[in-house]
């Protein structure tokens, strides 16, 4: 059964990539969910979307701030959706009755960094939050099963932990450690730039031990590694945000090969970060695992690169894109502007202002 699930994802966003509208055989649902995504309304109100395998809003509720990433559980029930960092709130969504059903928050001492994944097996979420008190990342741990009640912690490895996901065997669990110092004192308050340390982190899940930490080169200190993805042979690639000077030539994108774990800086024009505007805000690979997108949306800018020969293939000129999810060949792209379109040129309009992240399920 849920091999049959998978495909029927698989083929209903080949036919996303195809057409918005047309050729989804009537015998499926019409509001299967396929996206969960967060926006802001003309009237500045914030919502929380589900969205159709082509593009349609299903269903929508209303959130009090606004958000950033969405972790979904493997057997695509729940899905958690994180406030904007710093935050305080998480809200569980039941995708099966397409209803919110309650928020949780962190300890007082701590806050929500915008993202976490869920184990393999669904029981635990793992949350990215700041210590801010102890001047540390750590990752809570929350229990799914019991009203998703707060265990313990585990250290994250770095400074300012991001996105974290899970490798696909599901024993790893691979953070983002930005490497910036905030304080909920001091909101959006960089307090560490001239000693800034951005890392990825490998972190066992059952032993829930550090088993790899990987750091920048002395000279990119400065550019915090915030947002990654895994492809299907397990290399990890990762986008990152330079807080140095904005004319200086320094690599956005980066590949972790699964066997060697080294650290690998992608060769990149001399002028890419400043078209870039030094800032990647999402990543994602495609479901064939033959390419990776990075969103740049600052510089209104997504770049697609072929994973086999580490070469960008496609641009995407785009005001504010940055949600991004992977198809089968393909990705679906959101933008700030209310537009979703596909790499193939497919797009769907609303009025809505999407947020920074996109999740498939």
């Amino acid at each position: 059964m849920r091999l049959m699930e998978i495909n029927r994802r698989s083929l209903l966003k080949g036919a996303l990539t195809a057409s918005f509208i047309h050729n989804i055989p009537s015998a499926w649902a019409a509001d299967d969910i396929a996206y969960v995504t967060t926006g802001r309304t003309a009237d500045r109100s914030y919502l929380a979307y589900m969205l159709g395998h082509a593009g349609e809003i299903i269903s929508s509720f209303p959130l009090d701030h606004r958000c950033h990433g969405i972790a979904t559980s493997t057997d695509i029930k729940t899905a958690v959706i994180f406030s904007r960092r710093p935050g305080r709130f998480a809200t569980v969504l039941n995708l099966v009755t397409k209803k919110p059903e309650f928020s949780f928050t962190p300890p007082d001492n701590r806050r929500f960094y915008g993202h976490g994944v869920f184990s393999k097996e669904g029981q635990f979420l793992f949350a990215t939050e700041n210590d801010f008190r102890n001047e540390k990342g750590v990752l809570g741990i929350y229990d799914a099963s019991d009203h998703f009640r707060r265990i313990g912690e585990i250290d994250s490895g770095g400074i300012g932990p991001h996105e974290i996901i899970l490798s696909h065997d599901g024993k790893t669990l691979i953070v983002a450690n930005g490497g910036i110092l905030t304080h909920p004192d001091y909101p959006r308050q960089k307090l560490n730039l001239p000693d800034m340390e951005p890392s990825i982190a490998f972190i066992d899940v059952s032993s829930r031990e550090i088993e790899t930490v990987l750091t920048l080169s002395t000279n990119l200190h400065q550019v915090s590694l915030r947002h990654l993805a895994g492809d299907k042979t397990g290399n990890i690639w990762i986008g990152g945000q330079y807080q140095g000077p904005k004319s200086d030539p320094v690599p956005l994108f980066f590949k972790i090969n699964r066997q060697r774990r080294i650290l690998e800086a992608l060769n990149l024009p001399t002028d890419s970060g400043l078209r870039l505007k030094q800032y990647i805000g999402s990543v994602a690979t495609n479901e064939d695992g033959s390419r990776v997108a990075f969103s740049a949306p600052r510089g209104d800018l997504v770049s697609i690169w072929e994973c086999a020969t580490k070469r960008e293939v496609q641009q995407i000129k785009q005001t504010d894109a940055c949600g991004l999810a992977g198809l089968n060949r393909d990705f679906l792209v959101s933008a700030g502007d209310g537009s979703l379109f596909t790499s193939a040129g497919v797009r769907r309009a609303h009025t809505i202002n999407w947020d920074n992240h996109m999740t498939a399920l």
